[in-house]
């Protein structure tokens, strides 16, 4: 398992989890890696969004994905694709 999605799920979302309240956010940044060329962001191995991924995969009856917010400036036109995580 790649860091970023083991620390996501065994120490952010227990952490944060306990803080948040319905309709606040978790937002997993630079998740934007995954669309650079070079072969310097591979070995990344799509950290961010797999990590995402994956802890939706797991809570997904506690948080899902605004994409309104990741939509905002056009499909997910931001750093952090698919990151901004709203707690339902």
């Amino acid at each position: 398992m790649a860091k970023p999605i083991q620390i996501l799920i065994t120490r952010s979302e227990p952490f944060f989890d306990s803080y948040l309240h319905v309709g606040d956010y978790m937002v997993v940044e630079d998740g934007i890696v995954d669309d650079f060329p070079d072969p310097h962001y591979a070995l990344y191995q799509s950290g961010p969004n797999r990590a995402v991924a994956e802890f939706l995969r797991i809570k997904s009856d506690r948080y899902k994905i605004d994409t309104a917010l990741c939509d905002y400036f056009g499909y997910n036109y931001t750093y952090n694709p698919n990151g901004y995580l709203i707690r339902i």
